[in-house]
């Protein structure tokens, strides 16, 4: 399996990852509200070269952030697909650099 971990923003009319979204929340209703209004990133593990979305690329966490002020942002929902979270192997911490 590659190691290259990409996080970036929803793209503008891409489906969120319901599944994912769900197992940390799964009030639907309720996640809708702060999606519409929050950021959401996606994580994802490719072999495709960095910034090259592949059909095939999977997408292995998400959260949504939600500004609850100036400066001040909750956490709403963070979420590690069961696959990849239960795997010691990809038990490990990755730098990234969060999308702006």
């Amino acid at each position: 399996m590659s190691d290259d971990l990409t996080v970036r923003r929803l793209r503008p009319g891409e489906p969120p990852p319901w599944e994912l979204l769900l197992l940390a929340d799964p009030s639907r209703p309720r996640v809708e509200v702060y999606l519409a209004a929050g950021l959401c990133c996606v994580a994802t593990l490719a072999e495709a070269p960095p910034g090259e979305m592949r059909a095939g690329d999977a997408t292995i966490g998400v959260f949504v952030l939600a500004a609850t002020g100036a400066h001040v942002y909750e956490l709403m929902n963070i979420a590690a697909a069961r696959s990849f979270a239960d795997d010691d192997d990809n038990a490990r911490t990755h730098p990234i650099d969060l999308p702006r």
